[in-house]
């Protein structure tokens, strides 16, 4: 990391172990195993790095089926109060897709954020999200997105802080004037954390989604339980098996 550092006569010793902290670049690799509820099994590897401004991680994989990718690129500047964000994922079949998002604080203290998505298919889609804190402290979070092919959506939700996590309630309304709402929660548990999600239709069909992940010994187990609107319920699950962490620093 290259870094010109002005000093003035009288401050060097504040700006230069001001610097030296805040320069500060820290990196941590991590691999393993992992096993799925299919049978399928593999490798995979993890890198992560920060510094002031920054942050980004990859994770790779490796199984029969082949090798795929998964990279995560992040900056942002608080004083202006901007950030963006592009992530990208590749996959044994050689499909790739990628977003990219951006960020701006406003002077009355609410987020924007765009953004645009190109998936495996090739379609794209692209959106815009606005977060505004209410005088509860809970936080209003609209939504809208639209498709290459002609397909939104305008939703709109409230989260709430909890003592464990969060939680979430809200509705939306499709391009085509379908309507629903959906409700959620997350929280940390003491060997791991949890997540349930639940949304209805205006028909009344209500779909769910649980997902469970519990920590110990060196593995990390995730559960997940699906129910359709019209019946029918799916559960995977995958192990992952977890290697010693390596973590550098350098200034």
């Amino acid at each position: 990391m290259k870094q010109t550092i002005t000093l003035l006569t009288g401050c060097l010793l504040v700006l230069g172990t001001a610097d030296s902290l805040n320069a500060q670049l820290r990196s941590r690799q991590s691999s393993g195993t992992f096993q799925r509820g299919n049978g399928q099994a593999g490798t995979w590897q993890r890198s992560a790095d920060r510094a002031p401004g920054s942050s980004s991680r990859s994770t790779a994989w490796q199984s029969d089926r082949g090798e795929g990718m998964r990279s995560f690129d992040r900056q942002w500047d608080r004083e202006a109060g901007t950030g963006s964000s592009t992530r990208q994922t590749s996959l044994p079949s050689g499909e790739t897709s990628s977003a990219t998002r951006s960020a701006t604080r406003q002077d009355d203290g609410s987020v924007s954020v765009s953004g645009e998505r190109e998936g495996f298919n090739g379609n794209t889609q692209t959106g815009s999200k606005s977060v505004s804190q209410s005088d509860d402290g809970s936080y209003v979070v609209n939504k809208n997105y639209e498709t290459s092919t002609g397909r939104s959506l305008e939703s709109s939700k409230t989260v709430s802080r909890t003592e464990d996590g969060v939680t979430q309630s809200g509705g939306y309304t499709t391009g085509s004037g379908n309507t629903g709402s959906y409700e959620g929660s997350a929280a940390r548990t003491e060997d791991g954390r949890e997540r349930d999600f639940s949304f209805t239709d205006s028909d009344g069909n209500t779909a769910t989604k649980s997902v469970d992940v519990t920590r110990g010994d060196g593995t990390s187990t995730r559960e997940a339980t699906s129910t359709g609107r019209y019946g029918g319920s799916l559960t995977s699950t995958q192990t992952v098996t977890v290697e010693p962490i390596e973590e550098t620093s350098e200034e």
